[in-house]
Formats: C-alpha cells, sequence, structure tokens
C-alpha cells in the first residue's frame, strides 16, 4: 500500500507559521505504526524544489525507524500542475512505473483528483491532519 503524501494543509495548516510548520507529523507516524507495510511518497509541491533525500529527511528526521518507509516522489508534469485531476495523473504514471496497484491519497484539494474517488483522504486546509483522523484514515488502508 502507497500512501501519496501532500504537505501544505496535511502536515500542517495551509498556510503554517513556523511554529506550525509540521506539526502534524505524530498523526503520519501513528499510521505508519499502525499500518507497517505503508510506504510514503510524496506528491507535495515542495518537491519542486526539495530533493527526495531532503523530503525524506524532513519527514522522518525525528523517526529514522520510518526512513525506509519512503518510496521516492511521484514524477513531475508542469502541464498537469493546475489541471483538474492533475495529482491522481502525477499518481498514476508513479504507479505505473513502480508496478504498484494499492494506494490513497492524503490531501486537501478535491480537485486534484477524480471527484469522490474513494482513493482520496482530504483534510481540511485550515488544520492538516488531525487526532480525529487517525481511524477514519486507518478504515481506509488494509492491515497488509
Amino acid at each position: 500500500m502507497v500512501l501519496f503524501l501532500d504537505f501544505d494543509g496535511v502536515l500542517h495548516p495551509e498556510p503554517a507559521t513556523a511554529e506550525l510548520l509540521f506539526c502534524s507529523l505524530p498523526i503520519l507516524y501513528a499510521v505508519l505504526v499502525a499500518r507497517p507495510a505503508a510506504r510514503v511518497v510524496v506528491t507535495s509541491d515542495w518537491r519542486l524544489k526539495h530533493s527526495a533525500e531532503q523530503l525524506s529527511e524532513m519527514l522522518f528526521r525525528g523517526r529514522p525507524e520510518f526512513r525506509d518507509r519512503f518510496a521516492g516522489v511521484t514524477p513531475i508534469f508542469p502541464e498537469y500542475r493546475f489541471e483538474y485531476r492533475g495529482r491522481e495523473r502525477e499518481i498514476e504514471a508513479w504507479l505505473q512505473i513502480n508496478g504498484m496497484t494499492e494506494w490513497i491519497a492524503i490531501d486537501d484539494v478535491a480537485g486534484n483528483f477524480t471527484h469522490g474517488s474513494r482513493r482520496v483522504f482530504l483534510t481540511d486546509y485550515r488544520t492538516g491532519l488531525v487526532s480525529q483522523d487517525i481511524d477514519r484514515l486507518l478504515k481506509r488502508i488494509p492491515t497488509n
């Protein structure tokens, strides 16, 4: 299972102050503990300015035991950036390249995906992931 992860509006509110930056990482860690087979792929626009190594460091600097769960970043297609389903199309390309089929995206922008897709877990951009999301998210991610 692959968790395609946005940052802004997911791992912290959008916009985030310096104090709130990555404040929702404990929620992500709780999900990773409960779902040991899950791998993380970054879909965030942060991948436009940071290397995969830098993104992995941002995500797991406090929890090095999760570093092997980092599976990279989605390809960048500038033509999809502001299109309906643009992020979903980048995810589809990553899945095809990597031969994977089981996935869920954690994002705060519904328009990045097919309307009503069950593969998308939407967060409130004003808060990012919150503790109440853990159980709801775990119900959507298989245990194996």
